[in-house]
């Protein structure tokens, strides 16, 4: 006597098995962000799905990954760069690692910014 399987196939309980997969992982990654928004992360981050960059969350493969990243100012990462420069830069006394950074912002310079030494003709 043989056995008889009643019910959906392998095959189609693998399909729905994947979609069922899935939408959780939409579920939770739209769950995660609308929480970390009200924690006060970017409300229109960059979306990273299974590694693309800008691709719809809805296009996850199943056991997929969909990932939120905060976008950057200009203002942001120019801090960030001048930050680690200043860890690489040369350390002695501490003087050197911050001398090279101006000490006022560039709007206050009168009329320009260069050297006296600096031909007339540049500008900023």
């Amino acid at each position: 006597m043989g056995v008889t399987v009643v019910g959906p196939s392998t095959e189609q309980l693998g399909r729905s098995i994947a979609d069922w997969v899935k939408a959780e992982t939409i579920k939770v990654a739209m769950d995660a962000l609308s929480q970390e928004v009200r924690r006060g992360f970017d409300n229109q981050p960059e979306v990273i799905t299974d590694g693309v960059l800008r691709r719809d969350p809805l296009q996850v493969k199943p056991f997929g990954k969909i990932e939120f990243v905060a976008r950057t100012t200009i203002a942001d990462a120019v801090l960030w760069a001048l930050a680690e420069l200043q860890k690489k830069s040369p350390v002695l006394t501490g003087r050197y690692a911050s001398s090279w950074v101006p000490r006022r912002p560039i709007s206050h310079c009168p009329n320009s910014c260069w050297p006296s030494s600096a031909p007339a003709s540049r500008s900023r």
